[in-house]
């Protein structure tokens, strides 16, 4: 048969006994030298393995046993040779290879240095072990245990042509062989320098409780394996000096299915700038096991344990199958690449990755991808990348991306679950993982579920993980202590969808050391090509998030939007989510800024006590003019007919605040369409500008025309900064709400419009107005104008202090009130915070048959169907936010007196307090935290059955639950310790 070999390879052992003749060997015996008794034991062991019939066990004793001059040892028939015995045993279990040290060497005239390889002393050096088995399928099996082999050498400097005679140079192997508790140290070849094993007739060969100390090879791999199957290592040692940089690593299998690493370490590998797989490399191999294994001490070019990489196109009509290559149970520790892939490097596989550790490793030490693991495609086959429950810790990419994990991810079904990123570091994008998909595919996802980044660094963009052009959801995870310059997750381009679900935000950019310019939270960039993108964030929290970067652009304490100029708008929504605390500082806005045409809805979510020092502190959304440098023509993302647009629905905004202006929200060449919400406390700084709620900008883009609409919300002591006017900067307006439009405007072209309907705008003191228009008093250097603004109302709007003197509203339909007597405690239930345990005003309705709020809106088309805590409006609308629901209660009820099925424990508590949810009546909840003084220091909003709320950054002492439910106040009482 003529055999042919690919130029790859990879190492296998196996270990198996037999009840066959046994043969003696003695180097030190005197007797009959005919192997029938240790007193007549064979002294050569060429001669007894010669003599040997098959089937026979060699017992051979502790000693050195040279090949032959110009020869290996040869066996081509089924033979087992056990080691380790001293001389006298009689049965084969009495062995000790450990202390009878049974050696077969390669070197004839025992002169090599047993330290350093030296060419000029090896020169007399042989193969120690050539095993053929000429059948064209395995017809038997050669077991080898408690031996040693070492120092054996072949043919050094291979070129090209057949690979054989310079492969294996302590065993070549063309048969099946069970290879156990054997030492293989000292042997050299530029293929596999300690084992060879070639050919289909040496496949199903193992190898358990080996030790592969100090081989070298010069251009792959310790143990080389070539078309061959079904290769095991178990509870086997591999190790090498990491002064000496190798050629090869310590396992290379080619043209193989079925590879498996059981409960094996792997250390000390030097691969320099040219080994790929320090530990491991594959070619065209498929069924790969790494299980139960240690890594540690390794380097290489490429994959610094792990290469496993398959041509393009392999096998192109396999299934999609994530279990091709698993890695289960192993820990990776100080394993680096040059390039890419510091631990693992993937390609053209389908792989799962679970119950391991990747710590301290360095990938793109010169540039590259990927400091843990790195894969990709570069084909057009679907593929399957699972990790689950592992743990990334430290590793960096000095050079690049992707500090822990970097994915080429087309046409590839990504998955990581239940595991942990902590203290990655990317001096590129991505410190924790980079994730980049294609446009063109629209099929395959990413999942990213209950894992846990914890103070990951980036460069530039994604401190903790960056989505490109991937369909991915993210879920049940938490991301705290990040630093970067754009985002803690970077999502967005493809016309893909994103999600963000039940997911928290924590702390990122508040350490000393950070540099955020752009959302310490989310950063998204969208593109509105023909498939628009869309981010949906669902169920979360962002809590005590900071952007510091003092940039042109800079906000987003929580999540910072880009959109683009079309020709489609991008979709951004907010949903079933918290967001307390989140700071903009040194001029930046807004927990959440959106820019350049991107429409935002924000719908049941929650915005307590956020801070900017520049322009909305819960919410701003901008335009950004660019001039063009040919002609000076402007560019604008205003796009007539596609404007983006604010929508907000059933969302509480309580104690915001901002410096420059617009206290919750500030929009700037959009539009706000908002329905039963509720603003409380939002303010300007003190002498800053105007909307202490919202402030409306017009657009100084020709022809920009913007419709805006409130309807059913509620606005109760919000302030603007008070500021006076001075020359041609007018004064502040608009507790409430203010209106502006910028210069360089067209009247007859440009123009703001607001309607108003069913909306209650309530001061604590009666001339403070609620609705002021910012008239810029002029410009004489401006030659067009100011646009119009328009305030229409429809009706059922109540205002507890005096109109603005230059606010003309023009009442289409039904009727406002205005009454600066009203007395507050008549309308709403706690008006002045009279309950201590209350984190803010309590602005339900009184159930009271002279409430003037109470049927007292009026109907039509904009009306919403429900109110804030989405009970139906019956009949004539209440004018605000909430419905008047006869059935429910405002006094803080202790929720273990309530009925409702929910569980909080432990409690006290140390850090977390779990709060399981098994009333099928309760959806979405908002928990409110207050100190014993009442001050409010944390709050989020929940919507799954197990739920975790956090005050592990709380001081030691007894804190106030606030529990908002299905329109319902109650409390609950906990410790921390």
């Amino acid at each position: 048969m003529q055999k042919t070999i690919l130029l790859f390879g990879l190492l296998l052992v196996a270990f198996t006994t037999t009840n066959a003749q046994v043969i003696y060997v003695d180097a030190d015996a005197a007797g009959g030298n005919d192997g029938t008794s240790w007193a007549d034991a064979y002294s050569d062991l060429g001669i007894a393995i010669e003599n040997a019939a098959a089937g026979s066990a060699l017992w051979i004793a502790a000693g050195r046993y040279i090949t032959p001059d110009t020869a290996a040892f040869f066996i081509d028939r089924e033979l087992s040779l056990y080691g380790g015995f001293a001389g006298t045993e009689t049965s084969m279990e009495e062995a000790d290879p450990e202390t009878n040290v049974t050696i077969l060497s390669g070197d004839v005239l025992g002169n090599d240095n047993g330290t350093t390889f030296d060419s000029t002393l090896a020169v007399d050096n042989n193969r120690v072990l050539v095993i053929i088995d000429t059948n064209d399928v395995s017809n038997f099996t050669v077991t080898l245990d408690g031996l040693t082999i070492r120092d054996g050498a072949i043919a050094a400097n291979y070129s090209s042509g057949s690979l054989l005679p310079f492969a294996g140079g302590g065993i070549y192997a063309e048969a099946r062989t069970n290879i156990s508790r054997v030492t293989f140290t000292k042997n050299r070849a530029p293929f596999g320098a300690a084992t060879a094993h070639v050919f289909t007739t040496s496949s199903q060969s193992s190898f358990d409780d080996i030790s592969s100390v100090d081989n070298y090879s010069s251009i792959t791999a310790s143990h080389y394996f070539n078309s061959v199957d079904t290769i095991s290592f178990t509870n086997s040692m591999f190790s090498s000096s990491p002064n000496v940089v190798v050629g090869g690593g310590f396992i290379s299998a080619a043209a193989m299915d079925g590879l498996t690493v059981d409960n094996c370490s792997f250390s000390g590998l030097n691969g320099g700038t040219s080994v790929r797989g320090g530990a491991i490399s594959t070619a065209s191999t498929l069924n790969i096991r790494i299980l139960n294994s240690e890594f540690s001490d390794l380097s290489a070019d490429l994959g610094g344990a792990l290469y496993l990489r398959n041509p393009n196109l392999f096998m192109g009509d396999r299934e999609v199958d994530a279990m091709e290559c698993l890695i289960d149970n192993c820990t990776f520790t100080d394993v680096n690449a040059q390039r890419w892939g510091g631990a693992v490097f993937i390609g053209n596989m389908s792989h799962t990755i679970t119950n391991s550790t990747f710590t301290d490793g360095v990938g793109a030490q010169t540039g590259g991808l990927g400091g843990a693991v790195y894969a990709q495609n570069g084909d057009t086959l679907g593929y399957a990348y699972h990790i689950d429950n592992t743990d990334f810790i430290r590793n960096t990419t000095p050079a690049s991306s992707g500090g822990a994990i970097f994915y080429f991810a087309e046409n590839v079904h990504v998955s990581i679950t239940d595991s942990r990123f902590e203290g990655n570091i990317a001096a590129g994008n991505g410190g924790a993982m980079f994730l980049q998909g294609a446009g063109a595919d629209r099929t395959s996802e990413t999942l990213v579920d209950n894992c846990e980044f914890v103070g990951n660094t980036a460069g530039s963009f994604a401190a903790a993980a960056l989505f490109l052009f991937e369909h991915t959801t993210v879920s049940n995870s938490s991301f705290s202590d990040h630093s970067a310059t754009n985002g803690t997750v970077y999502v967005g381009a493809g016309g893909k969808t994103y999600s963000v679900v039940n997911s928290e935000f924590m702390d990122n950019g508040s350490s000393s050391n950070t540099d955020f310019a752009r959302g310490a939270g989310i950063w998204a960039g969208l593109s509105g090509g023909g498939v628009p993108d869309s981010i949906v964030v669902d169920s979360c929290t962002f809590s005590g998030n900071v952007v510091a970067g003092d940039d042109f652009i800079s906000g987003g304490s929580a999540i910072y939007v880009s959109g683009d100029v079309g020709p489609s708008v991008p979709s951004f929504r907010v949903m079933n989510s918290s967001f307390v605390n989140n700071a903009a500082i040194n001029d930046a806005d807004a927990a959440i800024e959106v820019i350049n045409g991107t429409n935002l809805e924000v719908i049941n979510s929650d915005f307590f006590a956020n801070s900017s020092s520049g322009s909305g502190g819960a919410i701003n959304m901008w335009q950004l003019p660019e001039p063009d440098t040919l002609d000076g023509v402007p560019y604008t993302f205003y796009v007539p007919n596609n404007v983006p647009s604010l929508m907000v629905e059933r969302s509480l905004f309580v104690n915001n605040n901002a410096g420059v202006q617009g206290g919750a929200i500030n929009l700037y060449s959009g539009t706000i369409e908002m329905r039963n919400s509720i603003m409380l406390g939002n303010t300007v700084d003190n002498g800053a500008g105007s909307g202490g709620a919202i402030l409306i900008n017009g657009s100084s883009s020709l022809g920009a025309e913007l419709d805006n609409f409130l309807v059913n919300n509620t606005f109760y002591n919000n302030r603007d900064g008070g500021r006076a006017g001075i020359d041609t900067l007018p004064g502040s307006v608009g507790n409430a709400v203010a209106v502006f439009q910028p210069g360089n405007t067209d009247p007859l072209t440009n123009y703001v419009n607001l309607t108003i309907q069913n909306n209650a705008f309530f001061m604590d003191a009666p001339n403070e107005e609620s609705i002021g228009l910012e008239l810029n008093v002029g410009d004489v250097n401006d030659p067009t104008g100011f646009g119009a603004i328009n305030v229409t109302s429809l009706g059922g709007n109540y205002f507890s202090s005096s109109l603005a003197a230059n606010l003309p509203i023009d009442e289409v339909s039904g009727e406002d009130v205005v009454n600066t007597d009203i007395d507050l405690e008549e309308v709403f239930v706690d008006p002045f915070e009279a309950d201590p345990s209350s984190d803010f005003p309590d602005v339900n309705l009184v159930d009271s048959e002279t409430n003037v709020l109470v049927n007292g809106g009026t109907t039509g088309e904009l009306v919403p169907e429900v109110d804030f805590y989405n009970r139906a409006r019956i009949g004539l609308p209440d004018i605000g936010a909430i419905e008047l629901d006869t059935a429910s209660t405002s006094v803080a009820e202790p929720i273990s007196q309530s009925g409702l099925a929910l569980q909080f424990f432990p409690n006290p508590t140390v850090d977390v307090v779990n709060i399981v949810n098994h009333d099928p009546s309760i959806s979405h909840f908002t928990v409110l935290v207050s100190d014993m003084q009442g001050r409010f220091v944390a709050g989020r909003q929940f919507g799954a059955v197990n739920n975790k709320l956090d005050v592990s950054s709380l001081p030691k002492g007894v804190y106030n639950l606030t529990l908002l439910i299905n329109g319902k106040v109650y409390s609950q009482q906990i410790m921390r310790q």
